[in-house]
């Protein structure tokens, strides 16, 4: 990304609010620096922590690197970024604050998923293609904030790209709903995976087919070794 938005009104969200409330003002610099550091280091909107670590944030603003890990848990918890599979990802940076060269390239890839032509009318036909399946998006992205608390929005372009694209393989509404709950089933209340119940990990493609037909029972067995394990 070239550049992003810096809307004149961010202090004003309500999540960036919360945010300074329980960690102070030097947390905004931490929060809008990550989010330098996505653009400039990372790669498709994500920036690896093989790159850039808590340390090195830290050093930037003279702050201990304990500062910058509670911020970014914080941040976390509000879904202001996004830490999977050591890479660090914000969904603003895609809804909100993105530049026009990355908007032209997430239409494009839209396109792709949507299968429309691309061209000087490709934003309109991808939002026809979008309005198309918004009911099962909208239903789909419900079931998943009502199974594990979370606040997926269904405008979001990342959300509906994957999910038009999953639709458009074959997979239902009831498919889609499946996952979550095979998913939600095994890994809500655990920590360390709980981060994963997310539409850009649940329904990714080379993952779904698994996350779909994956063992009920066996995901009762690894939930009953765990809690003895931690005895």
């Amino acid at each position: 990304m070239r550049y992003f938005k810096h809307l004149v009104d961010a202090h004003n969200d309500i999540k960036i609010r919360k945010l300074i409330s329980q960690h102070g003002a030097e947390s905004y610099s931490i929060y809008w620096l990550t989010l330098e550091l996505i653009c400039l280091e990372g790669k498709s909107g994500k920036l690896s922590m093989d790159k850039v670590s808590s340390i090195d944030v830290g050093n930037i603003l003279s702050l201990p690197s304990k500062t910058i890990e509670a911020v970014w848990k914080t941040a976390q918890e509000l879904t202001l970024l996004t830490f999977e599979e050591r890479l660090i990802s914000c969904a603003a940076l895609v809804d909100k604050y993105s530049d026009q060269y990355t908007d032209r390239l997430r239409n494009k890839l839209l396109a792709q998923a949507t299968q429309v032509e691309v061209g000087q009318s490709v934003i309109q036909a991808v939002e026809r293609k979008i309005e198309k399946y918004s009911d099962r998006i909208k239903d789909v992205l419900s079931h998943l904030n009502v199974r594990t608390g979370k606040q997926y929005r269904w405008q979001s372009k990342d959300n509906q790209l994957v999910l038009v694209a999953r639709l458009k393989d074959g997979y239902s509404v009831e498919d889609l709903k499946k996952v979550v709950d095979n998913m939600a089933e095994r890994w809500l209340g655990d920590e360390a995976m709980e981060q994963y119940l997310r539409p850009s990990t649940l329904f990714r493609r080379s993952k779904i087919e698994g996350y779909l037909n994956i063992d009920k029972g066996m995901v009762a067995k690894i939930k009953e070794l765990s809690r003895h394990a931690k005895r």
